[in-house]
């Protein structure tokens, strides 16, 4: 795919060509084919579709929503599948299991690779279950446990990678509790999908996180933070790249230093200034996104890529 896209710069696609996007706010009301339309032209060169966005069970959709994006000139990094496995609710469970099952098998048959797949509870979503409280600790592993005790071995036998995400408010919210899971399943198809804020938001070093994690590391979000455990929008948020606590040389030393060379991919969350300065526009969202991505990325990621010392 030729050319400068309007988030470029001189010299080539913008990030190395790793730039990507995680589609949501506005872009979900769009039709596929503007979203990858937009997202091309502001010289993003991935991007992240979820189970919201084709019909589940119907590997045809995936396919053609697939073939789309790459006729549009991106690739599909990853395809999201983010359950909450955290309730008491056993059809509600079953159906959220299940999904997950489902968006496994539909991207082995149309050749995509990684799932990615978190534990729950999703606090951002109503209904989710606080713990403890709502439920005991106890009972909520309980449940993660049995639900990976099905995705993880199906993944396996349909050579897909899960890239699962620790993320604030689940259970898994940091290196720690993260690590704990995985270990229980010692599968080279279990992996992470790195997300420095949600680690740096628990004070965890993000280089430390990452040489720990290593060769795991099957997918990367781009996004700061800035605040303290609690609720986002209260305690903390996430500002745009660049405004929070990531050490972004650290962080892009160690990526290079584990020998990932994967897509970058932004997620845009800083949801108020969405609403209020930029009016709810998803493509200046995006474009937002990659002026940023590409300034950290030329301060300090440019230079430390695999190979270059």
């Amino acid at each position: 795919m030729g050319g400068m896209g309007e988030g470029g710069r001189a010299g080539g696609a913008p990030v190395a060509g790793r730039a990507g996007y995680l589609v949501c706010l506005g872009y979900d009301a769009w039709a596929p084919e503007r979203v990858v339309e937009s997202l091309a032209r502001l010289g993003y060169r991935w991007c992240e579709w979820n189970t919201g966005h084709y019909v589940p069970g119907d590997a045809g959709s995936l396919r053609r929503l697939k073939a789309l994006t790459e006729a549009g000139g991106l690739g599909i990094s990853e395809l999201i599948a983010q359950q909450d496995y955290v309730t008491d609710d056993d059809q509600a469970w079953e159906a959220r299991v299940a999904l997950t099952e489902t968006a496994i098998r539909d991207a082995a048959a149309v050749g995509l690779d990684t799932v990615n797949v978190l534990s729950g509870p999703n606090l951002w979503e109503p209904g989710a279950k606080r713990v403890p409280g709502a439920m005991s600790t106890a009972a909520a592993w309980e449940r993660v446990w049995r639900a990976f005790d099905r995705i993880v071995p199906l993944a396996e036998r349909e050579g897909i990678g899960l890239a699962f995400e620790a993320c604030w408010g689940t259970l898994c919210d940091d290196y720690f509790t993260t690590a704990d899971l995985l270990g229980r399943y010692d599968s080279p198809a279990f992996g992470i999908n790195l997300d420095p804020s949600h680690y740096v938001l628990r004070r965890q070093p993000i280089d430390w996180v990452i040489e720990r994690w290593g060769e795991r590391i099957r997918h990367v979000h781009m996004k700061d933070v800035i605040g303290e455990p609690g609720m986002e929008g209260d305690t903390f948020m996430f500002p745009l790249i660049g405004e929070g606590r990531t050490d972004w040389p650290a962080f892009f030393r160690a990526l290079a230093d584990v020998g990932y060379q994967g897509a970058l991919s932004v997620e845009f969350e800083s949801y108020r200034y969405y609403d209020q300065v930029l009016g709810g526009d998803p493509e200046a969202a995006a474009r937002l996104g990659i002026q940023t991505l590409a300034a950290v990325w030329d301060r300090f990621g440019a230079g430390q890529e695999v190979g270059h010392g």
